[in-house]
């Protein structure tokens, strides 16, 4: 696009990239569709709980109770219970969830269960 970039995501991940234009945009160009990621049921944002970190050397993605690491291979990890799925958030990804009260800690748990029990049997894992 000529006077605009391109970013080419990493083959990889869910999208191959994107075109950019020269023109300032407003935010407000982005509102319908932030909207429906952030609340649609069709929305993976809103199916799936999912945390993501980029370092140096690749990525760390957690979604629902699997932890995959993204580099020169690819290592997954199928978190087993609630105590080290709250570690791993604190220790890989900086969320301590400090703030959360124990019962919604469990809550949250029970959801991420729940839903990785369905994935797995709609996966045949």
């Amino acid at each position: 696009m000529p006077g605009g970039w391109r970013f080419d995501h990493d083959p990889r991940g869910a999208f191959l990239g994107m075109d950019f234009g020269p023109e300032p945009v407003e935010m407000s160009a982005f509102a319908e569709m932030h909207k429906h990621l952030s609340t649609s049921p069709d929305s993976g944002f809103v199916q799936v709980t999912t945390v993501q970190r980029r370092d140096a050397t690749g990525a760390d993605v957690l979604r629902g109770l699997v932890l995959t690491r993204v580099g020169n291979r690819e290592d997954r990890l199928t978190v087993e219970t609630s105590d080290d799925y709250f570690a791993l958030l604190a220790d890989v990804f900086g969320l301590t969830l400090d703030d959360v009260a124990p019962a919604e800690r469990a809550a949250l748990w029970d959801r991420l269960v729940a839903a990785h029990e369905v994935w797995r049997k709609e996966n045949g894992s």
